[in-house]
């Protein structure tokens, strides 16, 4: 359809890759016109049988004459400027394959890649056609078949069928159903122009000819906010201006932003940066792609990587996929001799000149259904600060077009899916992103909460209601009937009931976890490097408590965590949940202002959340992160919050519930709101997802291991996997350390940089192969002492440096043989 609001400081749609789509089963004809100057331009399709000939036999095609390159002997079929060239492939197999222009594979700005001279080629399933998803016509035949995203609608589908609206995956049942496609483009750092002035690296990783760099939001927008604020308060202002913002410089000459003015002139709260990055409340809609779909709908999702550089890692929140899509398992299948399926993943990483199906399971929303803007980005953290990252949006309300979002872009609507059609909105149920109590611009509003002792410090701090009245009708009415932590927006608790059930398991526990976010200096070894700021999760208190039939909760049972660990020494956070496992998380910012040194600027005390893949959670409330149009859930310090309220949560904790519907093995989690600053600085973790009524145990088979590095694990009876001992690894890489001299190890040439700063890690400790003297050979050996040349003194890049010996630093795990 035409681009009716055409605004010259956004992409236009209609300059983005080339997506051709055909059946499997079809004979492909294209027609390819070179209009590039002076340059040969070749149109090459990876994958098997795309350039392998068609039924014709009298039709030149095949490697030989489709490849669209100039190989060896064959001969050239790149396309000089100004001609033309007929291509025929036959698509013999269903899926996503690269097109790229084969006459230029130079990965230099001169070379037509690194301009975006590349496209995909999908082969759909057969009996299916596809369509706008605004208008729902069929784009077939039309000048506006190309587009990045479809709905694919399959002829065989049956909405009368009991079983299709029970959508797991395409695998799982043979049940035809229609979905939507996103396909998505990663590419590598292209040369930009822009008016803005960076500092230090001035590229973007880009998505399908669009990037959102940080740097555009924090600083250069928020000073465009702070320049058009009045310095006096108007007369008019009642309450508080959400959107008022002051620029300030500290003693090391930061930009500092404080946001929320008062009526009497003073600001409640500040923007760090990270933490807003993704926020839409603040910035608007981003550049990148918003992919919008049905909370439930079927979902497919074709990810390209265009680039000729740069290895990415592709990650959605909320959902996870089966790395095999067809090796599938009914939900939550753990019935001795049954198949699991393969392994529930949640990010893949993809290299250049690949492509990939990704068929998150249960659609839009995962298996929860959750509503809101789920993120997804490359899991290299410079590669997502520089722009690659985008949305996708899980509506709960019958999007008609004709509606705007709060920065006033404009809703185009939204075709409903063939039986899936959502309600529609009303003055009382709007829907999201509408019923969010909030304006733009203004920082990201916390969370509502049902019961007082739920209400974060920021909704105190900032004076707000436990929820407004579209927010109560938003909730899940069982959350509300409910009132526990950790669940708003969907009723989780409910939820987990029935998939114990449907898995044959009785009434989900309770796990609750008390911990606090801290941070202070950490010895990696006996050498005596640190980093003087180490984050880090500690355990304060863990409890148990059943869930009855009736879904009403029995008294919490301490379980016993371990003691403190000494001074300067972390233990790296291990968490536990069996499958079917309700996990309750209360999570403490005892975090404050740290200054700058030789590795990063200033840390300001800014939210911490805690971010987790794979379980089952309300992305609304507990997502441990700042996206678009949600909430930021995550834990204010005290430095920003102040004191505590008699009858009220402590103002500086956050709260999350998951639901652990699936024997995942590890659950990565980490702060997703300074991330590139604090994951490197330690802090990360991962629940482990164990077998069904597993009894988790330390090494003298006594005590509980709750959240350790090491565990014996012996199943519940049934399950038929023997008891087996458990090790776990954290690595950290480009950790910040000094060395014994207080030297920092490898600093950066720009504070806060993307250079590979400090030095390895793994669980806190480091041992250098360097520190263990002078022959190679020897440096595994336990028994071995190192030569005598070299001085405790040393650096830690004098090889001459003796040690004596022993075992590394590094953590050393116990088992027998068998």
């Amino acid at each position: 359809m035409p681009y009716d609001r055409f605004n010259p400081l956004k992409p236009i749609p209609v300059i983005r890759p080339l997506v051709l789509r055909a059946r499997q089963g079809d004979s492909v004809e294209i027609e390819f016109e070179n209009s590039i100057s002076n340059r040969r331009v070749g149109f090459h399709v990876q994958g098997t049988g795309l350039a392998g000939g068609t039924n014709d036999a009298n039709v030149k095609s095949g490697v030989r004459y489709g490849d669209g390159a100039k190989v060896g002997n064959n001969p050239d079929t790149t396309v000089a400027s100004g001609q033309k060239r007929i291509f025929r492939w036959d698509t013999e197999f269903e899926g996503v394959w690269v097109i790229n222009d084969m006459a230029d594979i130079r990965g230099s700005q001169r070379g037509t890649n690194a301009h975006g001279l590349f496209g995909a080629f999908i082969v759909e399933p057969p009996r299916t056609s596809w369509r706008d998803s605004e208008t729902g016509c069929n784009l077939l035949g039309t000048a506006y078949a190309d587009g990045l995203y479809v709905d694919v609608i399959h002829a065989d589908e049956d909405i009368s069928d009991p079983d299709h609206a029970d959508f797991v995956d395409f695998h799982v049942d043979k049940i035809p159903r229609s979905h939507r496609e996103y396909t998505v483009f990663i590419h590598d750092e292209p040369e930009i122009h822009s008016p803005i002035q960076h500092g230090g690296h001035a590229g973007v990783m880009p998505l399908s000819y669009r990037a959102e760099p940080m740097p555009n939001r924090v600083p250069h927008q928020l000073r465009r906010y702070a320049e058009a604020t009045p310095t006096e308060v108007p007369p008019s202002q009642v309450g508080i201006d959400f959107s008022a913002v002051r620029l300030g410089v500290d003693n090391d000459l930061n930009e500092t932003y404080e946001i929320a003015r008062r009526s009497d002139g003073t600001f409640l709260e500040r923007v760090g940066g990270e933490e807003q990055h993704h926020s839409s409340w603040l910035f608007g809609e981003p550049a990148t792609p918003v992919l919008f779909g049905y909370r439930g709908d079927p979902v497919r999702m074709r990810v390209v990587h265009g680039g000729v550089k740069e290895t990415h890692v592709f990650h959605l929140h909320v959902h996870q996929w089966r790395d095999v899509p067809q090796d599938t398992a009914p939900p939550s299948q753990w019935e001795p001799g049954k198949s699991k399926g393969s392994a529930l993943v949640d990010s893949i990483s993809i290299g250049p000149q690949g492509a990939v199906t990704i068929d998150p399971l249960y659609g839009m929303g995962s298996r929860q259904k959750t509503v809101g803007d789920i993120v997804w980005h490359c899991h290299l953290y410079p590669h997502f600060h520089h722009g690659m990252w985008g949305m996708a949006r899980s509506y709960d309300r019958l999007i008609t077009g004709d509606r705007s979002l709060p920065d006033g872009t404009p809703v185009q609507p939204l075709e409903p899916l063939p039986g899936r059609v959502p309600p529609e909105p009303t003055a009382t149920h709007p829907g999201f992103p509408w019923f969010v109590d909030a304006a733009f611009p203004q920082k990201s509003p916390p969370p509502p909460a049902v019961r007082d002792e739920f209400v974060s410090g920021r909704r105190r701090l900032l004076n707000m209601p436990n929820a407004s009245t579209l927010e109560l009708n938003a909730m899940a009415s069982g959350a509300v009937l409910k009132g526990r932590a950790g669940q708003v927006f969907v009723d989780l608790d409910e939820m987990a009931m029935e998939w114990n059930e449907q898995a044959k398991l009785p009434p989900p526990r309770v796990i609750r976890y008390d911990t606090e976010v801290r941070y202070g200096r950490t010895e990696y070894n006996d050498r005596g490097w640190y980093d003087p700021k180490a984050h880090y999760y500690h355990l304060t208190g863990a409890s148990v408590a059943y869930m009855k039939a009736d879904g009403s909760v029995g008294d919490p049972v301490a379980i016993p965590v371990p003691d403190s660990p000494g001074s300067g020494e972390i233990q790296p956070f291990f968490p536990r949940a069996n499958h079917g496992d309700i996990v309750e998380w209360r999570v403490t910012n005892t975090l404050e202002t740290l200054p700058a040194d030789d590795f990063d600027l200033i840390a300001p005390p800014v939210e911490c959340g805690l971010h987790v893949h794979l379980v089952k959670f309300d992305v609304l409330a507990a997502d441990g992160s700042c996206t678009g149009w949600n909430y930021l859930s995550g834990g204010s310090c005290r430095e920003v919050v102040g004191n505590d309220e008699s009858g009220y949560l402590d103002r500086r904790v956050t709260l999350h519930r998951w639901v652990v519907d699936e024997e995942f093995g590890t659950c990565f989690f980490h702060d997703h709101l300074l991330a590139n600053y604090r994951q490197k600085r330690g802090l990360s973790g991962a629940l482990i997802a164990e077998p069904v009524g597993s009894v988790w145990l330390q090494q003298d088979l006594a005590t509980p291991a709750v959240a350790g590095a090491e565990a014996v694990i012996v199943p519940g009876s049934g399950t038929g996997v023997a008891p087996y001992r458990e090790a776990c690894l954290k690595i950290g890489d480009f950790v910040p350390l000094y060395d014994e001299e207080n030297l920092p190890l490898n600093p950066p040439g720009e504070l806060g940089g993307d250079e590979d700063p400090g030095t390895m890690a793994v669980n806190y400790r480091c041992a250098p192969l360097t520190h263990r003297g002078d022959d190679p050979s020897r440096w595994f050996s336990s028994s071995h002492a190192g030569s005598p040349s070299g001085s405790p003194g040393s650096r830690a890049d004098d090889h001459s440096h003796s040690s004596s010996g022993g075992d590394p630093d590094t953590a050393v795990f116990s088992t027998y043989p068998g």
